[in-house]
Parts: C-alpha cells; structure tokens; sequence
C-alpha cells in the first residue's frame, strides 16, 4: 500500500506550505520516491523532487516532502512514485492525486490520506 496524504502549514497570507507524506513501499530493491507537481487535474506533471532514500534529511521508515513558497489560492495537484536500484532504473505508475488550493476549504491542520496500491513493473 503507498499512502499519500497533505498536510498545510501556517505560513503568510499570500504563501504557503505544504507537506505531502506516504506510507514507505516494502520493495527490496527501493531507491527512492519522484514527487510530481501540476496546474490541473489528471497532469501533465512536473518532477520537483527526486528524494533517493539516501538523501540527507530524508526518513524513509516515513517518507515526506515539504512543498514550499506556494502561492495561496492557485490550484496545485500532486503525485509520487517510487524506484528502484535496476539499471535503468524502473518507476512505478503515479500515486493517486491529491491536491489543494490553500483556501478556505483548506484550513491550516487539514490532513487527507488516499491508499493506491503501487508496485514496481
């Protein structure tokens, strides 16, 4: 099971942040998590971040990635994936979507978690 799930944090009132958070994938041979950002539902998506489970800082026992700077009321939509060590490295399929515009159906402390199984081709 991989779990995504966002968490807002307080920030100014034009800017805001934003954590995403997954339950870690039980692949043996995991190298790390890709999290993807896009303007719309569906994508397209941009890679942001390549978080390998070496990365300084990075937990894999609970993998998260803060999303910083984030213009309060646009639209943002997320996914992660997960790879493994193979050369050329395989990527999983994408996580289910979440997203948020940091308004008022977004208070600071909302918390929502989606289960999507994802495993490695």
């Amino acid at each position: 099971m991989f779990v995504i799930a966002f968490f807002l944090l307080a920030g100014s009132a034009w800017a805001m942040d934003v954590t995403l958070g997954w339950d870690a994938n039980s692949e043996t041979d995991l190298a790390g998590y890709k999290v993807y950002q896009g303007a719309a539902a569906g994508g397209p998506y941009t890679m942001i971040k390549d978080l390998a489970l070496t990365s300084p800082g990075f937990v894999p026992a609970s993998p998260e990635y803060k999303v910083t700077n984030l213009v309060r009321g646009t639209r943002y939509f997320w996914v992660v994936t997960a790879y493994d060590s193979e050369v050329p490295s395989l990527e999983s399929g994408y996580s289910n979507e979440v997203t948020t515009n940091g308004g008022p159906q977004s208070p600071v402390g909302t918390r929502i978690k989606v289960v999507v199984d994802v495993q490695l081709p």
